[in-house]
């Protein structure tokens, strides 16, 4: 049995019936090396993912690992085809909330490769930019209408949340479309903190918060309580 990932020279010889050599024919061959154990994303972003691995059984100074990275849209420049001597490999790249696959492939000294193995990921997706978000109330007492442009890259759901400042009561809608999300029942004159989630795989990534405000109500009725030649005083009920 060979060791895998080890050069050896095999000679041939021909023989006659008694055992007469001819000089031989050499060759030199290396068997495929094993293939990497133990990969793990160890970081991720909007645009990179790194990926960590263990050193082979049958590891020898001058091992490369190539790795391919697939996905849609595939990464820019040569970044989806890269090699690197270490056990660690940084993709880059990558465009944001995207689902990729990376095959890493062990090469021996003289470029012989093992069996692969694939490991896959998202990034990151993008925040949507404040400036981006837009809060109306149309000027309605318990309703608020949040838009926003969604950021470069893919997004597969965003989240909409409203948070009472006063009370912290939250409410959160769920999206897989850009078109803008719709409060109702909320109080009037109020200040709602608005953040808009963006979601692929396992990501969320949370906007900064936007300030909304209901419209508020209309005051109850207005009762005269004194008048002069120079003033006049007035009371008025609560909004309802």
């Amino acid at each position: 049995q060979l060791n895998a990932g080890t050069n050896y020279n095999f000679s041939v010889f021909t023989l006659t019936a008694d055992n007469t050599s001819s000089d031989p024919t050499t060759v030199s061959l290396t068997t495929e090396p094993n293939k990497v154990q133990s990969v793990m994303v160890l970081d991720v972003g909007i645009n990179f993912v790194t990926l960590t691995w263990t050193n082979l059984p049958d590891y020898t100074e001058g091992y490369q690992y190539t790795v391919i990275t697939t996905g849609n849209p595939n990464p820019t420049g040569d970044n989806g085809n890269i090699t690197v001597r270490s056990e660690n490999a940084t993709i880059k790249g990558l465009t944001s909330g995207t689902m990729y696959n990376f095959t890493i492939t062990t090469l021996t000294t003289d470029g012989i490769g093992g069996d692969s193995v694939m490991e896959s990921s998202y990034t990151k997706p993008a925040a949507v930019a404040p400036e981006n978000i837009s809060v109306d109330n149309n000027r309605t007492m318990d309703t608020l209408i949040v838009s926003w442009v969604p950021p470069p890259g893919n997004v597969e759901k965003f989240f909409v949340n409203v948070q009472d400042v006063i009370t912290s009561d939250n409410r959160t809608n769920s999206t897989d479309s850009t078109s803008p999300v719709t409060f109702t029942k909320l109080r009037p004159g109020r200040v709602y903190n608005i953040t808009v989630i963006t979601n692929s795989g396992p990501f969320n990534v949370t906007s900064v918060n936007v300030p909304g405000i209901t419209f508020p109500s209309t005051p109850g009725a207005i009762s005269v309580t004194n008048f002069s030649t120079n003033s006049i005083s007035l009371n008025w009920g609560a909004p309802a």
